[in-house]
């Protein structure tokens, strides 16, 4: 019960705090009609990849405190995250990508969290 509550904790975070963060971001821009949406698509990319690898590394480090040496639970999560922005910011954008990176960043939530040993 414990993994799958930590697991929906983590989506909820990766969604509405990557919405507020993402907004809060985009309304900081100088002149945001000047901008290309390729660059605001990238940049909402990235913090919502910083958002899952935060997530992950928080729940493996101080949550779960493996002392096993359990780092495959930590950096595989972190690794599929990070393989799925280089993927977006590298290929041609579609909304299949988009779709496809986000259900990867959950992946790799839902993996942190129940990879505890």
């Amino acid at each position: 019960m414990k993994k799958f509550l930590l697991t929906i904790l983590g989506i909820a975070i990766y969604i509405l705090l990557g919405w507020l963060i993402k907004d809060i971001v985009s309304a900081n821009y100088s002149n945001p009609m000047d901008m290309l949406v390729l660059d605001m698509i990238k940049h909402e990319a990235l913090i919502y990849c910083i958002l899952a690898v935060g997530y992950v590394f928080v729940i493996q480090c101080f949550v779960y405190q493996n002392s096993d040496g359990n780092e495959a639970g930590m950096w595989l999560p972190i690794g599929l995250c990070v393989a799925s922005y280089f993927l977006l910011t590298t290929l041609s954008l579609s909304s299949g990508l988009i779709i496809a990176y986000n259900l990867l960043n959950v992946i790799a939530i839902v993996i942190g969290c129940y990879m505890d040993k």
